[in-house]
C-alpha cells in the first residue's frame, strides 16, 4: 500500500510512482491525500519541489500527473 504524500516529503517523484494511468479519484485521495486545489479535472498538490497538477479524464481515471 502507498504511504501519504505528507509522510514521504512530498517528492513529486511520489506522485509519478504511486498515481499510475488509471488510478480513480478516490484511489489518488487515499493514497496522496487532500490536495491543495481541485479544479474541474484536475487536482493540484504542493510538494517540495513544486506543483504536482493529476489531471483525470471524465470517468475520473487519472490521465496524466505533471511536476
Amino acid at each position: 500500500e502507498a504511504k501519504s504524500a505528507a509522510l514521504t516529503g512530498d517528492a513529486p517523484s511520489f506522485f509519478h510512482q504511486n498515481l499510475p494511468a488509471g488510478t480513480d479519484w478516490w484511489q489518488t485521495l487515499q493514497r496522496a491525500g487532500q490536495p491543495d486545489r481541485r479544479l474541474d479535472h484536475q487536482f493540484t498538490y504542493c510538494s517540495t519541489a513544486g506543483t504536482v497538477t493529476v489531471t483525470f479524464d471524465q470517468a475520473g481515471k487519472v490521465t496524466t500527473v505533471t511536476g
